[in-house]
């Protein structure tokens, strides 16, 4: 809750209310201090320090203020909130906030007003910091449970368009969460996730945008598993020349296991060295580096650093960019 949250936040002096004149019923907040000396704070400034002081996400805040997750913040649960901070703001005061934050008046706060009033540079550091930790625990278990990334999309694009809609990748955060025995996440934040990847802002991601975000996503919190790779090895992950190799393996399949048959030792399994000659001899001239190679022997190579020839092609994701 973000009550706990700041819960050791506190002013050292007492609100009170006076009227500021006999003929205009508004209020203004004086605070007296401990020393006796006056001051005046600012109603919103007061609010704002009062959330950077919450070791909370801004969205988890406004979502503890949205009793009913309808996505709004009515007066009456705002008020309900503010109240339950234990800070002496008169009804009034509340008023004041509200106006000013719901800025279509509508008489509710939305996401978007919330944020805009109460973001702050700290808060945008450990959003980006926390978005980037979603992002890479999402990696994680899309690579543990499902191969890629890359295998993940082609699962959950059920239209076979190269697109995944919202109700698409939502179903893939759901299967993820009952595979890694994990709750599933709150809407907002899948829906931020989502929003996040949708770099054209289109309602839609496609395969060039769900790579372009992976691609990206090399590290995250200490107690993810994810290994780093460099950058030109995801991106070969996912290029073209991987993609016509990928074809030519594909396509000269036959011919690939006689080769190997011929070297193969128990009629399974060749050396990785092996393998990589025999490929070679059909990959149209592209030259690649061993590891790239590895990338496309990936779900064939076994620890002994053999290769099970008879699962080659079937372990590139065939939709590249």
């Amino acid at each position: 809750m973000f009550c706990s949250g700041i819960g050791n936040v506190r002013f050292s002096g007492k609100s009170t209310l006076r009227k500021t004149s006999k003929y205009i019923h508004s209020t203004t907040l004086v605070s007296e201090t401990t020393s006796s000396s006056t001051w005046s704070v600012n109603v919103m400034e007061k609010f704002r320090k009062i959330i950077k002081s919450s070791n909370m996400h801004l969205r988890e805040i406004f979502e503890s203020f949205d009793e009913d997750g309808n996505g709004f913040i009515t007066p009456i649960e705002f008020r309900n909130a503010v109240r339950k901070l234990q800070i002496n703001l008169s009804a009034k005061e509340i008023d004041e906030i509200i106006r000013a934050v719901d800025r279509n008046l509508d008489g509710m706060i939305d996401w978007l007003e919330f944020s805009a009033k109460f973001k702050t540079k700290d808060n945008e550091r450990l959003i980006e910091t926390r978005t980037k930790n979603k992002m890479a625990k999402l990696k994680e278990q899309m690579t543990l449970h499902m191969k890629t990334p890359q295998d993940a999309f082609e699962l959950f694009d059920k239209s076979k368009a190269g697109k995944l809609s919202f109700a698409n990748f939502n179903d893939l955060i759901k299967e993820l969460s009952s595979l890694s025995k994990q709750e599933v996440p709150p809407f907002a934040i899948i829906k931020d996730l989502f929003d996040e990847i949708d770099i054209r802002k289109d309602g839609e991601i496609d395969f060039k945008e769900w790579n372009q975000t992976f691609i990206a996503v090399q590290d995250g919190d200490k107690k993810f598993s994810l290994k780093k790779m460099p950058i030109h090895l995801a991106e070969f992950e996912v290029s073209r020349d991987a993609k016509i190799i990928h074809d030519a393996i594909v396509r000269n399949r036959k011919y690939l296991m006689d080769k190997f048959r011929e070297v193969s030792a128990d009629g399974d399994l060749v050396s990785f060295d092996d393998a990589k000659e025999i490929i070679r001899s059909v990959q149209r001239g592209k030259e690649i580096e061993d590891e790239q190679y590895k990338i496309l022997f990936k779900g064939a190579i076994k620890d002994s650093n053999m290769v099970e020839f008879k699962k080659l092609g079937k372990s590139i994701n065939t939709k590249f960019a």
